[in-house]
């Protein structure tokens, strides 16, 4: 093998070993997904290693209800309690009713696509995926 192939077979390994590194859950995410009434929700989470807050609010061209009012659940921090993780998985519980009884209370989980992007499904089927911000 001549030392050039040797050379980029190496960047390559190296290069890998650098996304593998900063691939990780911690950090701000961001993306839409569907209510359980069938409305589309801006859904934005930050996550560290014990937990995190998640914040949902109507996206821009939903209605906010069936009644015509405002969802009081939304544009709070809903907080995010990390069940387990690993490199490339992360089951969480969403207690928003430690926020307002009412609001949204389940189980999820998150997969690492790559180091920007994640997907995620709820304990009721919804999927949905979110980006880093």
């Amino acid at each position: 093998m001549s030392i050039s192939v040797k050379f980029a077979t190496a960047l390559f390994f190296i290069a890998m070993a650098a996304n593998a590194q900063t691939a990780s859950f911690d950090g701000k995410w961001s993306g839409k997904m569907e209510s359980s009434a069938g409305f589309p929700i801006r859904v934005d989470i930050s996550i560290s290693s014990s937990g995190g807050t998640l914040r949902l609010s109507p996206a821009p061209q939903s209605v906010p209800a069936v009644d015509g009012s405002a969802d009081p659940c939304h544009n709070r921090e809903i907080p995010v309690s990390v069940n387990s993780r690993t490199a490339s998985d992360l089951a969480f519980v969403v207690r928003g009713d430690q926020t307002l009884r009412g609001c949204f209370k389940g189980a999820g989980a998150l997969k690492l696509v790559d180091a920007k992007s994640l997907t995620g499904t709820l304990e009721d089927g919804r999927s949905f995926r979110l980006s880093r911000k």
